[in-house]
């Protein structure tokens, strides 16, 4: 552990946010696709990110996108319509 001075909750830090690919490839790695679920997450996930329930909708993404600007989200609108209609 480093403690960074300024930070109490690392998660709510931008020093992390290099970490957040490597992290992202080893969730993919272990966790397997078919455990994963996000209708059981409707209602009943609050991140911290957004302080609001967790949703599957183009505006939550939307909101999402704009505080991450994640690559992964970005796709994900762009392609809106294919993969909710998937």
């Amino acid at each position: 552990m480093i403690p960074l001075q300024g930070v109490d909750v690392p998660f709510h830090s931008s020093h992390l946010r290099n970490g957040v690919e490597p992290f992202r490839v080893m969730l993919l790695d272990k966790i397997k696709e078919e455990f994963l679920d996000p209708n059981k997450l409707i209602g009943k996930y609050i991140p911290n990110l957004t302080a609001r329930p967790f949703e599957i909708s183009k505006d939550y993404f939307e909101e999402t996108y704009k505080l991450t600007q994640s690559p992964k989200l970005k796709d994900v609108l762009e392609n809106w319509d294919q993969i909710c209609m998937a």
